[in-house]
């Protein structure tokens, strides 16, 4: 049995079942049958991959995980808009790599491995005191997404590991871990004020290229080029 997310990414992508139908060519009562599906058919599956790329998406995610992997997300980037802070500054008060606020600021976290992270370095409780709030006022359970970044086999094949990595590019080893553990999200465009967009080219600067650090560049274009350049080959989510 297989269960599909199709209601859930039409909403997201503002469209009705029915304007989905239309747009698809995919039958509505066939788009309203598929939440569940018993049986996986050649037809059901053509007619998937109409809806999934109508909907912009892969269509292996529109399927639901059977079991659900428990991640949290941050609400960084929201809190500190409200105190008028940016992330350098954030990183500055705070003490924590620029390159971990911005990790924290888009992609979820699974839950196993936050709190290892915490144990041993306590970035949200450090982030959390400079923002005026709780950890738990930042946490969103959320699905953990379904892609990831083979950071590992990438290194091998260059005779690197996570440490050497992390020297070359000037990163702390916790975050070369976090690209290398969690499973990717595509990244959140927090570039709801300008200045945020150039506050966060900060802790690009020293690891990117000058002809890639356009002013007009948001965060999600910054992050998606910065991982292009660490894994050596354009992520098919940043495409």
């Amino acid at each position: 049995m297989i269960t599909l997310s199709i209601q859930q990414f039409a909403e997201d992508n503002n469209l009705s079942l029915e304007e989905l139908s239309q747009h698809s060519n995919v039958a509505l009562e066939d788009i309203q049958s598929y939440a569940i599906i018993e049986t996986l058919t050649d037809e059901i599956a053509t007619n998937l991959r109409k809806i999934a790329s109508e909907l912009n998406v892969s269509v292996l995610e529109l399927v639901k995980p059977i079991l659900k992997q428990g991640a949290l997300r941050f609400k960084i980037f929201e809190m500190i808009q409200n105190k008028d802070l940016t992330i350098e500054e954030l990183s500055k008060l705070s003490g924590v790599h620029p390159a971990i606020v911005a990790f924290y600021s888009t992609q979820p976290i699974n839950e196993h491995k936050f709190n290892e992270m915490e144990r041993k370095n306590k970035y949200l409780t450090k982030i959390s005191e400079v923002i005026g709030c709780s950890t738990e006022e930042l946490k969103v359970e959320t699905d953990q997404p379904i892609i990831k970044l083979d950071v590992k086999k990438w290194a091998e094949k260059r005779g690197l590991n996570l440490d050497d990595i992390s020297l070359l590019t000037g990163l702390p080893l916790d975050f070369i871990d976090l690209i290398s553990t969690q499973y990717i999200d595509e990244p959140i465009d927090i570039s709801c004020k300008e200045s945020s967009s150039r506050n966060l080219l900060g802790f690009m600067s020293e690891n990117l290229p000058a002809a890639l650090l356009p002013p007009q560049k948001t965060p999600k274009e910054i992050f998606c080029q910065w991982l292009e350049i660490t894994i050596g080959k354009k992520i098919w989510i940043c495409k």
